[in-house]
C-alpha cells in the first residue's frame, strides 16, 4: 500500500474503521456488507458518539434539555483521513476495528462531489469548548448551512442571536486530533413538511434507518487478527463486485504491521 497524505489539505481517501461484531442489537456485519456492496454508511445520533464532550458546549441545565431536543434532528457519520498503513493508525485499528479483527474500508474522496451529495465537514480540534450560556434557551435553535439541505426558517432570520450553527458543534478536544475525523452531517429537520423532507432525501441521498449513500469504496483492508473464514467470505464478495482487497499481517522481523493484496 502506498502512503497517503492526510494533512490539513483535503485527503485523497477517507477511511471507515469498523468492527464486525454486534453493536447494541444492530447487525454490524450486514450493515458493513451493505456499505461495501452499495456505498451506504451508517449514521448515528449525536448522543451515542463516544466522546462525552461531542456536540456538548458549555451550557446551563435548561439549555442542555433544549439542546437534546434540537440535536435529535441531526445524524452524523464519522470517517478518518488516517490510512491503515500510517504509523499512527494503530489507535484506529484498536478502538474502531476490534483490535485488528475488523476491517477498514477506503473511499475515494472528492469534496466538491461530496458536497452535492451527503454534506461532509472536517472536525475542528481545539482546547476551548463552545460556550452558549448567553443564549435564551426558550428561543435557541440549531441551524445549518444551505449545503446541508436545510432551508433557513423565518425564526432563524428574525432571531439570529439565539442560533447555533451545527458546524460549531463539530468541535472536539485536541486529544482526538490523532483521528483526523471528517464528519457527514444530515439534518432530519422534523419541523418541515413531509413532502419537503422527502425531497431532501431524494436530493441528498439520506435513507431511512440511519443510512445514507456515500460512494462505492475503492478497497477493503482486512485486519491482521481477522477470522480466516470471515476474511474469505468478504474477499469473495469484494471480488464479485469489483472492489480490491488488502490484508494486514505481522512482520516476521519487526514490531510492524505490513500489507499485501488479498489473493
Amino acid at each position: 500500500m502506498e502512503e497517503t497524505y492526510y494533512g490539513e489539505a483535503n485527503p485523497v481517501f477517507l477511511y471507515r474503521y469498523r468492527p464486525l461484531t454486534e453493536d447494541g442489537g444492530r447487525d454490524v456485519v450486514r450493515d458493513e456488507l451493505d456499505l461495501i456492496k452499495n456505498g451506504f454508511i451508517w449514521l448515528s445520533t449525536p448522543k451515542v458518539l463516544n466522546d462525552p464532550f461531542d456536540c456538548r458546549p458549555i451550557c446551563t441545565a435548561a439549555q442542555e434539555g433544549r439542546l437534546d431536543q434540537l440535536l435529535a434532528k441531526f445524524l452524523v457519520g464519522c470517517m478518518s483521513a488516517i490510512p491503515p498503513n500510517a504509523v499512527d493508525a494503530s489507535p484506529m485499528w484498536s478502538y474502531y476495528a476490534d483490535s485488528h479483527r475488523g476491517i477498514c474500508i477506503e473511499f475515494p474522496f472528492d469534496r466538491a462531489r461530496a458536497a452535492m451529495g451527503l454534506p461532509i465537514e472536517r472536525v475542528r480540534y481545539s482546547n476551548t469548548r463552545l460556550d452558549i450560556r448567553s443564549l435564551d434557551h426558550t428561543r435557541m435553535r440549531i441551524t445549518s448551512p444551505r449545503r446541508l439541505g436545510v432551508v433557513v426558517a423565518q425564526e432563524e432570520v428574525s432571531d439570529p442571536i439565539n442560533n447555533i450553527e451545527i458546524l460549531e458543534l463539530s468541535r472536539k478536544s485536541e486529544a482526538w486530533r490523532h483521528e483526523q475525523e471528517w464528519r457527514f452531517i444530515w439534518s432530519q429537520n422534523h419541523e418541515r413538511p413531509p413532502e419537503a423532507i422527502a425531497r431532501e432525501i431524494a436530493e441528498h441521498g439520506a435513507m431511512a434507518g440511519h443510512k445514507a449513500f456515500v460512494s462505492r469504496p475503492s478497497r477493503v483492508i482486512f485486519g491482521a487478527n481477522m477470522d480466516a473464514a470471515r476474511k474469505c467470505c468478504l474477499a469473495n464478495l469484494c471480488r464479485d463486485i469489483g472492489v480490491s482487497t488488502v490484508e494486514a499481517y505481522r512482520s516476521e522481523a519487526e514490531y510492524r504491521i505490513e500489507y499485501r493484496p488479498k489473493e
